[in-house]
Protein backbone atom coordinates (compact mmCIF):
# COMPACT_ATOMS: atom_id res chain seq x y z
CA UNK A 1 0.00 0.00 0.00
CA UNK A 2 1.45 3.60 -1.08
CA UNK A 3 0.30 6.58 0.33
CA UNK A 4 1.54 10.31 -1.22
CA UNK A 5 1.52 13.26 1.09
CA UNK A 6 1.99 17.23 1.17
CA UNK A 7 2.72 19.53 4.34
CA UNK A 8 2.84 23.13 3.36
CA UNK A 9 4.76 25.74 5.95
CA UNK A 10 5.34 29.48 5.40
CA UNK A 11 8.49 28.80 4.31
CA UNK A 12 8.72 24.98 2.50
CA UNK A 13 6.85 21.85 2.14
CA UNK A 14 7.37 18.92 4.05
CA UNK A 15 6.50 15.43 1.06
CA UNK A 16 6.51 12.04 1.97
CA UNK A 17 5.38 8.64 0.72
CA UNK A 18 4.86 5.86 3.02
CA UNK A 19 4.97 2.21 1.66
CA UNK A 20 3.17 -0.84 3.89
CA UNK A 21 4.59 -3.93 3.27
CA UNK A 22 2.29 -6.48 2.36
CA UNK A 23 5.30 -9.41 2.39
CA UNK A 24 8.70 -8.70 3.66
CA UNK A 25 10.93 -6.76 1.11
CA UNK A 26 14.64 -6.94 1.28
CA UNK A 27 15.10 -4.08 -1.32
CA UNK A 28 12.32 -1.28 -1.94
CA UNK A 29 13.23 1.43 -4.22
CA UNK A 30 11.15 5.31 -2.99
CA UNK A 31 11.27 8.03 -4.39
CA UNK A 32 9.24 11.23 -3.50
CA UNK A 33 9.02 14.62 -6.00
CA UNK A 34 7.23 17.29 -5.78
CA UNK A 35 4.19 17.95 -8.46
CA UNK A 36 3.36 21.73 -9.47
CA UNK A 37 -0.44 21.75 -10.16
CA UNK A 38 -0.42 24.78 -11.69
CA UNK A 39 1.63 23.99 -14.50
CA UNK A 40 0.95 20.47 -14.77
CA UNK A 41 4.59 19.35 -14.42
CA UNK A 42 6.69 17.15 -12.71
CA UNK A 43 9.10 18.50 -10.74
CA UNK A 44 11.75 16.52 -11.36
CA UNK A 45 14.73 17.98 -10.12
CA UNK A 46 13.00 17.72 -6.55
CA UNK A 47 12.66 14.34 -6.11
CA UNK A 48 14.19 12.34 -2.67
CA UNK A 49 15.25 8.51 -3.61
CA UNK A 50 15.80 5.99 -0.72
CA UNK A 51 16.14 2.34 -0.25
CA UNK A 52 14.65 0.72 2.62
CA UNK A 53 13.48 -2.74 3.98
CA UNK A 54 10.51 -3.35 5.52
CA UNK A 55 8.81 -6.68 7.64
CA UNK A 56 5.06 -7.90 6.99
CA UNK A 57 3.10 -4.65 8.33
CA UNK A 58 5.51 -2.68 8.90
CA UNK A 59 5.17 1.24 6.90
CA UNK A 60 8.65 3.30 5.94
CA UNK A 61 8.72 6.36 4.40
CA UNK A 62 10.80 8.24 2.40
CA UNK A 63 10.77 12.43 2.70
CA UNK A 64 12.04 15.50 1.49
CA UNK A 65 11.64 19.04 2.63
CA UNK A 66 12.26 21.99 -0.28
CA UNK A 67 10.86 25.03 -0.96
CA UNK A 68 8.90 25.39 -4.26
CA UNK A 69 10.19 27.29 -6.87
CA UNK A 70 7.02 29.63 -7.09
CA UNK A 71 4.74 31.40 -4.72
CA UNK A 72 0.81 30.83 -5.29
CA UNK A 73 1.16 27.70 -7.38
CA UNK A 74 -1.01 24.55 -6.16
CA UNK A 75 1.83 21.87 -5.24
CA UNK A 76 1.16 17.95 -4.40
CA UNK A 77 3.77 15.18 -3.56
CA UNK A 78 4.29 12.73 -6.52
CA UNK A 79 5.75 9.19 -4.86
CA UNK A 80 6.22 5.68 -5.98
CA UNK A 81 7.74 2.25 -4.34
CA UNK A 82 9.10 -0.85 -5.95
CA UNK A 83 10.62 -3.71 -4.97
CA UNK A 84 14.31 -3.98 -6.05
CA UNK A 85 17.53 -1.04 -6.56
CA UNK A 86 17.06 2.21 -8.39
CA UNK A 87 14.93 4.82 -8.85
CA UNK A 88 11.11 4.79 -9.27
CA UNK A 89 10.68 8.79 -10.94
CA UNK A 90 8.17 8.61 -13.67
CA UNK A 91 9.39 9.64 -17.13
CA UNK A 92 8.36 12.91 -18.40
CA UNK A 93 4.52 13.41 -18.68
CA UNK A 94 3.50 10.59 -15.90
CA UNK A 95 3.15 11.68 -13.06
CA UNK A 96 2.93 8.73 -11.02
CA UNK A 97 0.65 8.66 -7.10
CA UNK A 98 -0.19 12.02 -6.13
CA UNK A 99 -0.95 13.73 -2.86
CA UNK A 100 -4.14 16.19 -3.17
CA UNK A 101 -3.12 19.53 -3.89
CA UNK A 102 -1.74 21.96 -1.48
CA UNK A 103 -1.37 25.81 -1.95
CA UNK A 104 2.24 27.48 -1.16
CA UNK A 105 2.66 29.10 0.70
CA UNK A 106 -0.47 28.18 2.74
CA UNK A 107 -3.01 31.34 3.53
CA UNK A 108 -2.60 32.78 6.57
CA UNK A 109 -5.37 33.47 9.09
CA UNK A 110 -5.49 36.57 10.10
CA UNK A 111 -8.90 36.21 11.59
Amino acid sequence: MIDTCIDPGPKNVRIWVDVKALEPVDQLAMDVWLYDGTTEETLRATAQHCQKSAAVGETVRCEATLTPPTPGHRYAAGGDAEQGTGSTLPPPGYVGLQSGPALWPPASNTG
